[in-house]
């Protein structure tokens, strides 16, 4: 069953009650995008590690889309990073850093994007 199926049934308001006595999990309504409204609907909050390749189409890229972007501090509807700038897993270290204070701040039905070097083109 798909989850907005799910989601349907178990939200009715006959089975709602049911739903509930039985303990079945209660789905949280996520965002969909709408035609019409923007890409994100929210701030996007964006970092780069040391040597990453992507941040200045990231930045043109949310520029085009016309996206709010996340400050120092509040909510954050996206956290978008680029970790082409990772070369091994001493480096890893660099995703914390970004993550770990942000996380915090990601709204509900916000996204968390890892942008990565593809397997083939990465050293050993």
């Amino acid at each position: 069953m798909s989850a907005d199926r799910y989601s349907q049934l178990v939200n009715a308001p006959v089975v709602s009650a049911l739903a509930k006595q039985l303990g079945l999990p209660q789905p949280v309504a996520l965002d969909r995008y709408r035609s019409g409204a923007g890409v994100v609907t929210g701030a996007v909050l964006s970092g780069a590690a040391p040597g990453g390749r992507l941040a200045k189409t990231l930045a043109a890229f949310l520029d085009s889309i016309k996206a709010e972007r996340a400050g120092g501090e509040g909510p954050a509807k996206a956290l978008v990073f680029d970790a082409t700038g990772i070369a091994d897993s001493t480096e890893l270290v660099e995703l914390q850093r970004f993550f770990y204070p942000a996380v915090g701040r990601l709204q509900g039905s916000g996204r968390a994007v890892v942008l990565g070097t593809p397997p083939a083109q990465a050293g050993s």
